[in-house]
């Protein structure tokens, strides 16, 4: 260990502390009343050490393995209904799909409808201009014979020429029998040209009656011929609409159809919810009995924790109990030692001091040291929270220190002495505490550094 001054190549040094005969007096008294406390048989406390579990505790472990699978039920049922509400909304899907393409169709059907009605709008129109074309009052001149007039006028001429001969013969026939230019023949004359002319008269009205009947007919023909076409083209119109009718109809089908299909997953759907509802429904009932499960078990595990709190507070107090009465000699022999090492006395120390070169300072690791071995206690007081005026005299594993106890005045001479948070961390077999201090077992501790 280093030394308090310079270090002479050689030094030879003798120390010798002599003690109050009082302090040799106390040591052999503590040191017999160790030995008589270490002599002391083994003691163990002979009882419970842990509070057995209460019955309330065993309750509640009774109580959770009875429950252990007791909702599987539920879950199971729960599974099966929430498998079969998938399947219910799987087949709503199918039946989806097979009703979306209808509704394309359907619109095609209504496309070829709408293209029925377009195409028969412009013929009702044609239609009805035919009609208002023969609405208004019949013109046969068109159709009546551009020759009628010629053949009225041949007609009337050949009637003349008739009547002319027929006249002749007449007046032939009076002058043979000798009666030319009498009042018969007179008469007979007038007759036969009142007759001729009525009859010229008579023809010419029945050839230009004859025309015009002729011209009326076929002009009625030929009317009643466009207003056919007209109707013609209303009866095509109406084909088309009556094919726009059967395309929408066909549509309408398709949407009836989908519309029925959409019932129809509704339904799956319907009852897919249903059974969703009823899964979630056993999946409440089970949450809730286990929920109620949970709480009568924590409420029985927990009354059974305060019956074993308690029971081990009692054990606790009877083992604190036997350690106090084990333990008070123990206590004793500390006090007296604590009392021993904290109370102040003098001491001669002599030192003979041998050196080849300069005259060295004080060895304070063997002074120190050397003055703890002639101390017959066994433990010591030496927390460093209860010194004060503290001076670090050597280093090393255990540095040794000069100090007062905080309780000693500023006039008492300083103790040399190592610190108990230094031990610890080296010998901590030679520590311990005594009502939060730690103390030092010396002897223990110089066998060890021995």
């Amino acid at each position: 260990m280093a030394s308090g001054g310079s270090q002479p190549s050689k030094t030879t040094q003798v120390s010798q502390v002599r003690l109050p005969g009082w302090v040799n007096t106390a040591g052999k008294e503590n040191y017999r009343l160790a030995k008589r406390v270490a002599e002391k048989p083994l003691k163990q406390w002979e009882g419970d050490r842990i509070a057995d579990p209460s019955q309330m505790t065993l309750q509640g472990y009774g109580l959770l393995e009875k429950n252990l699978g007791s909702l599987d039920p539920y879950f199971d049922k729960a599974g099966k209904a929430y498998d079969a509400s998938s399947a219910m909304y799987n087949k709503g899907a199918g039946v989806l799909d097979q009703a979306n393409p209808l509704y394309g169709r359907a619109n095609a059907e209504f496309a070829k409808a709408s293209g029925m009605v377009d195409a028969a709008k412009p013929l009702y129109g044609e239609a009805a201009d035919i009609y208002r074309s023969t609405a208004g009052p019949l013109d046969i001149s068109p159709y009546l014979n551009p020759y009628t007039g010629e053949v009225e006028q041949r007609s009337i001429a050949n009637a003349n020429t008739a009547l002319t001969q027929q006249l002749a013969q007449q007046k032939a026939d009076a002058a043979k029998a000798n009666v030319f230019g009498g009042s018969r023949f007179g008469v007979q004359q007038g007759v036969t040209a009142s007759e001729g002319a009525r009859g010229i008269g008579d023809l010419t009205a029945a050839l230009r009656k004859a025309g015009i009947d002729y011209a009326t007919t076929t002009g009625l023909q030929d009317r009643a011929g466009i207003r056919d076409s007209a109707a013609g083209l209303l009866g095509t119109a109406s084909g088309r609409l009556g094919a726009a009718g059967t395309y929408g109809n066909v549509g309408t089908g398709y949407l009836n159809t989908a519309a029925g299909m959409r019932d129809t997953a509704a339904g799956y759907g319907s009852l897919a919810g249903g059974l969703g509802a009823t899964g979630q429904g056993y999946l409440s009932t089970a949450g809730a009995k286990g929920a109620q499960n949970a709480t009568d078990v924590a409420s029985f595990l927990g009354a059974g924790a305060q019956q074993e709190g308690q029971k081990q507070k009692e054990i606790n107090s009877l083992i604190d109990l036997f350690n106090e009465r084990r333990n008070y000699p123990v206590e004793q022999l500390n006090i007296r030692l604590a009392a021993l090492g904290m109370t102040p006395y003098g001491k001669t120390e002599t030192s003979t001091k041998t050196g080849t070169s300069e005259q060295p300072g004080p060895d304070w690791a063997t002074l120190g040291l050397g003055a703890l071995k002639t101390i017959p206690a066994f433990w010591a007081m030496s927390d460093k929270s209860m010194k004060t005026d503290i001076e670090k005299l050597t280093d090393g594993p255990i540095p040794l220190y000069a100090y007062r106890y905080k309780s000693d005045p500023k006039s008492y001479p300083k103790v040399i002495g190592p610190m108990a948070q230094d031990v610890e961390k080296v010998v901590p077999s030679a520590v311990k505490k005594v009502r939060g201090k730690r103390v030092v077992n010396i002897s223990n501790l110089l066998e060890v550094l021995s």
